[in-house]
């Protein structure tokens, strides 16, 4: 073993709480490698001596080569290690990269560029790849002690860690008895559907405390047609439990202005490169034809205006194929509502009977 560390025998099941506390101080574990090249035993041998420019000497001329792929990701692999021992870390993740590219079941290259990736700081990619050289080799002791430094220095992203000390310290202490009262059950009033876009928060522009809202958020606001087929349908499952057992007064499908699904639905959907996002996206379809039947489709970013409030019009259309919305309509009075919020100007437009949509009065 080379550049061992505390960690280097711990169990990911026994980690104590003083390991925890050595982990934050230790270093990732790099494995080098050997085979039966005469090049990449030398490189090894240079390695285990600690002396890193004879291993990035014999790892360059090996990398250069037209050696086996084998040869050459074992030889880029140790490259890695050297770079990185070297303080050389821009280096040494450029030759982790190539060689994981050459042999993506090298567990030593993955395990390798795993630790040239903490040491630069990524410690979130630095811990995917010590996920999968464990999967690869989850026995070898380097692969071992890497994955125990990243499970024990896991937590939240910084900004996420320092928000949630800012709501214990600051939102928490006055609202700690509404905390308290809502964990006996929540009675929202108001289902919110709307952008999944981090710029449009339902709760934020409502001015809304816990427990007064149901929101459901999903790319473009969109309530999908009825579908009875058994699969798993988010917005209709939520939509279900807030209308039959929260019993919400309100419903509202919030649209926004420079919806980024719009525009992909605008631009047109063939043209867009997904797995799920242009299926989801094609209830927009109707929306972008009766659009571009009356204004063209030659500035987009009228068609997208438009869109976005046939969208959300289409969307409260939708709401009433569903059997225990009509019902709710009826039977306890629940009103169904459409808004567009303006991110640029902050105005709220509401969705009059006829379709019409309305500034909010401020």
């Amino acid at each position: 073993m080379f550049r061992s560390i505390l960690l280097a025998t711990v169990m990911l099941a026994g980690v104590t709480a003083g390991a925890q506390a050595q982990a934050c101080d230790a270093e990732p574990q790099f494995a080098a490698h050997r085979t039966a090249n005469g090049s990449v035993r030398a490189q090894y041998n240079a390695l285990s001596r600690s002396d890193w420019r004879e291993a990035i000497h014999f790892g360059n001329d090996l990398a250069e080569s037209r050696g086996s792929p084998r040869h050459r990701g074992a030889a880029l692999s140790n490259l890695c290690y050297a770079y990185a021992a070297n303080g050389d870390l821009a280096e040494a993740a450029e030759a982790c990269n190539a060689a994981v590219e050459l042999a993506p079941d090298a567990w030593r290259a993955v395990n390798n560029r795993g630790a040239a990736r903490w040491l630069a700081g990524d410690h979130a990619a630095a811990s995917l790849d010590f996920t999968a050289a464990a999967a690869l080799a989850g026995n070898e002791d380097e692969v071992r002690a890497n994955l125990a430094l990243g499970l024990m220095t896991q937590g939240p992203p910084p900004k996420l860690a320092a928000g949630y000390r800012r709501f214990r310290a600051q939102s928490y202490p006055q609202e700690r008895a509404l905390y308290q009262a809502l964990s006996a059950g929540q009675k929202p009033h108001t289902l919110v559907i709307a952008c999944s876009d981090s710029r449009v928060d339902p709760v934020h522009i409502f001015g809304a405390h816990p427990g007064d809202l149901f929101v459901v958020r999903n790319v473009a606001n969109l309530v999908p047609q009825i579908d009875l087929d058994g699969g798993r349908h988010g917005v209709s499952a939520a939509l279900e439990f807030a209308v039959g057992r929260l019993a919400v007064e309100h419903i509202v499908v919030m649209g926004h202005g420079q919806c980024g699904g719009i525009e992909a639905c605008a631009i047109g959907l063939e043209k867009l490169e997904s797995q799920f996002l242009g299926p989801w996206l094609e209830p927009l379809e109707p929306a972008r034809a009766e659009v571009i039947a009356k204004v063209g489709d030659a500035n987009l970013a009228m068609v997208c205006d438009h869109m976005e409030l046939l969208a959300v019009e289409h969307s409260v259309r939708r709401l009433h194929q569903f059997p225990f919305v009509t019902e709710a309509i009826k039977n306890r009075g629940m009103q169904l509502h459409g808004a567009r919020f303006s991110i640029a100007s902050g105005i709220l437009e509401w969705m009059s009977d006829d379709g019409v949509f309305l500034p909010v009065a401020p």
